[in-house]
């Protein structure tokens, strides 16, 4: 025997006779309040092809964007073709669906699904050591490196900002490992500024010399200063004077993209997406 579905102890049929101010009194607070503040004209249009729909007189199907429309009674039976932000999913509303939101039967979002640790991973992967593994699937952009008169170094997949960190490279290429860190410490203690050319707009004005815009990216100041320090270890394991040696190159490349998302009412979700930086100094002595 098929078990009677019951709305608030209330069969199908008792519904269907129910006034609406009695209907509206068995439902939750919150679609209580939407329906007595009255309904909009798109959503007065959908009810009428529902019940055109309902009467056999619609011939096309009925298509919307109305997610946040709330399933009465006599919309059981009815097909409706709700969007899910991609492409029009059909409906069909049962008894079960009485009080609950189109849009809850039309999900917008995908189930995240995580790959191996660091990479599509969450936030707290970036820190894992076996990011270190896929060092070697990476090379670097400077083409003419000698071996005898050249020393690299480079990070991997950092959480700083990208457009940062190209101006900061910019900052320091020409200079000494000396004079370029005395530069980065100057830059998070706010006493320097790094000069934004490309990536200017919106940001402020800057009282150093020959400077229009500037920041003061600290974070990304720190990440340099790693390198740096990773570059006058290798030049001294490679046995190169310190002082000869001046930044030739300096490049900054987009790394991988860590997919997020903030959740939002009604089944939706803005992205919120995070772009990982490569960070590749090279040094030569003149």
């Amino acid at each position: 025997m098929v078990k009677e579905f019951l709305y608030r102890g209330i069969s199908k049929e008792d519904l269907d006779n129910t006034s609406l101010e009695k209907l509206f009194l068995l439902f939750n607070s919150r679609q209580r309040r939407s329906l007595t503040r009255g309904i909009t004209d798109g959503k007065r249009k959908l009810i009428e092809e529902i019940k055109s729909a309902k009467a056999g007189k619609l011939k096309n199907p009925i298509k919307t964007h109305l997610r946040d429309l709330i399933i009465l009674p006599y919309m059981v039976g009815v097909t409706v073709n709700v969007f899910s932000g991609k492409e029009f999913r059909p409906v069909i509303i049962t008894t079960e669906m009485i009080g609950h939101y189109l849009g809850e039967y039309v999900i917008t979002n995908k189930k995240v699904s995580h790959g191996a640790p660091g990479v599509g991973a969450s936030r707290s992967s970036l820190y894992v050591p076996l990011k270190w593994f896929m060092m070697s699937r990476f090379s670097y952009a400077f083409q003419n490196y000698d071996a005898t008169r050249h020393v690299r170094s480079s990070v991997r997949e950092k959480d700083i900002s990208h457009k940062h960190a190209r101006e900061v490279a910019v900052s320091i290429k020409g200079l000494s490992i000396e004079k370029a860190r005395d530069y980065l410490h100057e830059v998070i203690n706010k006493k320097r500024a790094v000069a934004f050319r490309r990536y200017k707009n919106q940001v402020g004005h800057r009282s150093d010399p020959g400077m229009m815009s500037g920041r003061y990216p600290q974070k990304t100041a720190k990440e340099f200063i790693k390198v740096l320090d990773n570059l006058e270890s290798n030049a001294e394991y490679k046995g190169m004077d310190l002082d000869r040696l001046r930044i030739v190159n300096a490049t900054v490349h987009k790394g991988v993209i860590v997919k997020r998302f903030t959740p939002r009412a009604m089944g939706r979700a803005t992205a919120k997406n995070n772009v990982l930086t490569h960070v590749e100094l090279v040094a030569q002595e003149i």
